[in-house]
């Protein structure tokens, strides 16, 4: 979840399983952006349902006889998928402080958003900057058939696991995932997965427009940080078409400068290139950014600095 989540109240609940018909015990965690749930036995279960991503939560009646179904709540979600709570104490209570979290839901405005009259205004002969897909969609490094076969086999496992478990940011996330993760990641679905499980996805979803305002605020600006992007871009993964291109040196410029804008502190690292010249192979420019973002601030957070200190920590572990 984003560092700004915060805590608003948990209880112990049951959560029904569709994909096996099981009740399962542990905890419901509330806050003001997401409901979230995990099982008592670790990795068994957990749910992450945004509060943007929710259209419907009600009282549910038990009506299979089963006591484990009793006081329960229903969330519905704009993909029409249902989420069962039940054993819940006090469910008048979550009803009400779930229901007041989505009357209180507003949709994010772009900050780069400009009224008609100022677009009528400005009058710039500057084209507007075309941010790029994912970049394996226009470059192959290699061909298609090489590795189709093992691809073909992953691709399948995934979809398996998106028809039974879900698929996005609501899916059921089990033991399973995690073994279909450690397996390796299908090209396919590598970006969508990245963006899932590093929390981007929730980053992006609620900075409409964010990473487009950084392009334009440091579009011809100098730094120390920029002039070391500027003699990095063409070590990135040099053997791959997509970066003896302008399309994907310029993708590349725009999402380590934008970055190095949004955070002067560690503003740019060596092998940031690296890392995100990846990035950019599987997920759009603004998705390269968020998690690019994530990595730095979240989930490596003392890699990518001038000390460098957590790189150091687990090298010391890994001799160790």
């Amino acid at each position: 979840l984003p560092l700004s989540a915060k805590l608003d109240g948990d209880v112990d609940c049951m959560i029904q399983t569709p994909y096996n018909k099981h009740y399962v015990w542990g905890r419901l965690y509330l806050s003001s952006g997401y409901i979230c749930y995990g099982s008592r036995v670790p990795d068994l279960v957990t749910v992450v349902l945004p509060v943007r991503e929710i259209q419907l939560v009600e009282k549910n009646d038990n009506t299979s006889g089963n006591e484990l179904g009793n006081n329960a709540l229903i969330i519905t979600t704009k993909g029409k998928s249902n989420y069962i709570f039940s054993q819940l104490p006090q469910r008048k209570m979550i009803l009400e402080k779930i229901s007041d979290f989505l009357s209180s839901q507003h949709i994010p405005q772009s900050p780069t958003m400009k009224n008609l009259k100022s677009i009528a205004e400005e009058e710039k002969e500057e084209e507007p900057v075309q941010f790029q897909p994912a970049l394996v969609s226009l470059f192959h490094r290699r061909d298609s058939d090489e590795l189709s076969a093992k691809e073909t086999v992953k691709e399948h496992l995934w979809n398996v696991h998106f028809t039974e478990y879900g698929r996005g940011v609501c899916m059921y996330r089990t033991h399973k995932t995690q073994d279909l993760v450690l397996k390796g990641l299908p090209e396919k679905y590598r970006g969508e997965i990245w963006l899932l499980f590093s929390g981007a996805i929730n980053e992006m979803a609620t900075h409409p427009g964010y990473y487009a305002s950084l392009v334009e605020q440091s579009s011809g600006k100098y730094s120390l940080a920029t002039d070391e992007i500027e003699r990095d871009l063409h070590r990135s993964l040099p053997e791959h078409p997509a970066f003896q291109s302008d399309c994907g040196i310029g993708a590349l410029r725009r999402v380590l400068t934008s970055y190095a804008w949004r955070n002067p502190t560690i503003g740019y690292c060596q092998a940031m290139n690296i890392v995100t010249s990846v990035l950019l192979l599987y997920t759009s420019e603004e998705e390269a950014f968020w998690l690019l973002t994530a990595i730095c601030e979240r989930l490596l957070p003392d890699y990518y600095n001038t000390k460098v200190v957590g790189a150091l920590i687990d090298q010391n572990n890994t001799i160790n």
